[in-house]
């Protein structure tokens, strides 16, 4: 049984990563967080 990875998923891991990074640096993620929801929706 094997797991097929699309877009949506590596989009969605690159949103989590992104959000850690601005977590680390201190920075404000409100932004980031917006625009990753409309471009998973």
């Amino acid at each position: 049984m094997g797991v097929e990875l699309t877009l949506l998923h590596a989009l969605y891991v690159l949103c989590l990563l992104t959000i850690i990074t601005f977590f680390i640096l201190r920075k404000d993620t409100t932004i980031i967080c917006i625009v990753f929801i409309f471009l998973l929706a």
